[in-house]
């Protein structure tokens, strides 16, 4: 709740009252790194954990550096917890992506709102030997 009361140059008083609600469904997002060296041959994984206070639909993706989906990890509602979800660094068609600079993303919606975390992490993919 936030007062806000002022007085103006004639010295009168005026106020206001205001309530709102804060949205605090998502707690920090740990990663277990934040260069990630992809080693296609050998099924390198990605983690991201986090903790969920309050019930919402829960969307976990992987965005390249144009603002592009590369990868939904996780859409599904949950209940209060802590979560991990792992990326093993191929997209959508299971393909291994390029090496570049990617965010995570995982929002949280309820009925107050969405709350999201992001993180940027960059991916280095190691060439495969012939």
């Amino acid at each position: 709740q936030w007062v806000v009361s002022a007085v103006d140059a004639d010295g009168q008083t005026s106020g206001m009252t205001r309530s709102f609600l804060v949205d605090n469904a998502l707690g920090s997002l740990q990663f277990s790194k934040r260069i990630f060296r992809l080693k296609p041959k050998l099924g390198g994984k990605f983690e991201l954990s986090f903790q969920l206070a309050a019930p919402a639909w829960l969307v976990a993706t992987v965005v390249d550096p144009f603002g592009k989906v590369v990868r939904k990890l996780h859409a599904h509602h949950e209940e209060p917890g802590s979560f991990t979800f792992l990326w093993d660094g191929k997209d959508a068609r299971k393909r291994v992506v390029k090496s570049g600079k990617y965010t995570v993303r995982v929002a949280a919606a309820n009925e107050i709102g969405v709350a999201t975390l992001e993180r940027k992490i960059a991916v280095r993919v190691k060439p495969q030997k012939a």
